[in-house]
């Protein structure tokens, strides 16, 4: 599976401290805490995410889909 992802260009990150900073202090636009610590690592690290849920476009973030 690791070959696979690194293969395409993913990378799997850890869930740091800054990470959970900016998930406490990110609105409550969506409720699904996994969904909202995966835009705070969106935020803090720069990343896009590939989604189809509408609810994470109301985040300052950048999604592909």
């Amino acid at each position: 599976m690791k070959v696979l992802i690194a293969i395409n260009g993913f990378q799997i990150i850890a869930i740091e401290y800054n990470h959970l900073i900016e998930y406490l202090n990110l609105q409550l636009h969506h409720r699904d805490p996994f969904d909202r610590i995966l835009v705070a690592q969106s935020i803090q690290e720069g990343f896009q995410i590939i989604t189809k849920d509408s609810n994470l476009s109301l985040y300052e973030i950048k999604t592909i889909w």
